[in-house]
């Protein structure tokens, strides 16, 4: 019995052990992970919306909204979920801001979301929409969806992202733009061609964009934030 104990109680110690470093590790690392994530964010809205100096952020989950005594329904949130992407689902807007410039007048809007893809964790979608409706950029953050696949999707410089690149789509019932597959040269600008064999992470993406097109006009129909 001492034989199968004394082995056990080792392996138990070793566990215990490797445990407690493990738990030290991730609060030492915690904070610097969360520093380097912020960084980039801002790095990204900068990137899509460049005419920006500063931003204001106006977005509040309804957690943080009660914890701050907003009025819920009078947040972004409810913004977010009238729109009628929000209404397919696999769309969760992390962050709303509006970016101004020197003279502290609004130039456009930054949004950034978590969008449902191949992978289960999403892909995050940051988005700049000018005063006009145009879109000034899209930058892709963390995701793991399939490498050789998903990567035709999300490559910066890539044909599917250039799509969007400068578009300022026009309203059709509500939404503005939509996801096709092999999309005809003569098809308008607002059709927005799926990568094949990639098509869970296009509709990620476009999924993304559209939310932000819809956000920015609503923002903008509300009469903005300053």
């Amino acid at each position: 019995m001492r034989e199968i104990l004394k082995p056990a109680l080792v392996l138990l110690a070793i566990c215990v052990a490797i445990a407690a470093v493990l738990a030290v590790v991730y609060q030492v690392t915690k904070p610097i992970i969360a520093k380097r994530a912020a960084d980039d964010l801002k790095a990204a809205m900068h990137e899509v919306l460049p005419q920006a100096e500063s931003f204001q952020d106006l977005f509040f989950d309804e957690a943080d909204a009660k914890a701050k005594n907003f009025d819920v329904s009078s947040t972004q949130l409810q913004l977010v979920k009238a729109i009628p992407v929000a209404a397919q689902g696999g769309l969760q807007m992390l962050q709303i801001s509006a970016g101004k410039n020197q003279t502290g007048a609004v130039v456009g809007y930054v949004f950034t979301s978590l969008s449902a893809g191949y992978a289960p964790d999403g892909v995050h979608v940051t988005v700049g929409i000018d005063t006009t409706g145009k879109i000034t950029g899209v930058r892709i953050g963390d995701q793991n969806e399939t490498p050789g696949l998903g990567s035709k999707v999300l490559a910066l410089h890539g044909p599917y992202l250039k799509q969007f690149n400068n578009l300022t789509p026009q309203s059709s019932n509500g939404t503005y733009l939509t996801l096709v597959k092999n999309k005809p040269a003569s098809a308008p600008p607002e059709q927005i061609d799926a990568v094949t064999g990639a098509t869970f992470t296009s509709r990620a993406v476009w999924r993304a964009v559209e939310a932000s097109v819809e956000a920015a006009h609503a923002e903008m129909s509300a009469g903005g934030q300053s």
